[in-house]
């Protein structure tokens, strides 16, 4: 494969993302493959199933996408987070739900790119924390991760789930 130069991105540069949308792997019938490192057409869903919607308190979703060595080979160690306010019920239930499956993200930055995390075969998992505080000033709030390994880089999602 011949190399090219770094593209000059340095107008274009804001951080952070602002909304992310989730879907179990078991609900997905198929991703479709990347070309160049964008998937170009939807993903596709077993029947009566879509993506679900996320949020979290705005400057708290980070995603990471480290690319690693090991022995076996090159590997994309994935990290999201967030930090979602309040204990509600029905959010703790999801989180017991969501503990035992996993999950392919769909992620939103600050520059209006989505990029798709996990595939079908390689899910992320998900972990879940709640903290009140030790008085009336700290956040009473979940820390929500989506984390694990794969393959490829997070590609680039062209069609808006």
């Amino acid at each position: 494969m011949d190399l090219i130069d770094i593209v000059d991105s340095r107008e274009e540069n804001i951080g952070g993302c602002v909304a992310f949308r989730f879907a179990p792997c078991s609900t997905i019938a198929s991703i479709p493959k990347d070309y160049k490192n964008e998937v170009l057409h939807p993903v596709v869903f077993k029947s009566g199933y879509n993506w679900l919607v996320g949020w979290g308190i705005e400057e708290s979703l980070n995603f990471k996408d480290e690319m690693r060595e090991s022995p076996q080979g090159t590997f994309y160690e994935k990290s999201f987070s967030c930090i979602i306010p309040k204990a509600i019920n029905d959010n703790e239930i999801l989180y017991h739900l969501m503990r035992n499956d996993t999950f392919v993200l769909c992620i939103l930055d600050s520059n209006g790119n989505w990029k798709i995390a996990g595939t079908i075969d390689e899910g992320l998992k998900f972990k879940a924390s709640h903290t009140t505080g030790s008085n009336y000033s700290n956040l009473n709030h979940h820390a929500v991760e989506f984390y694990g390994n794969t393959i490829k880089p997070a590609h680039f999602y062209l069609v808006e789930p």
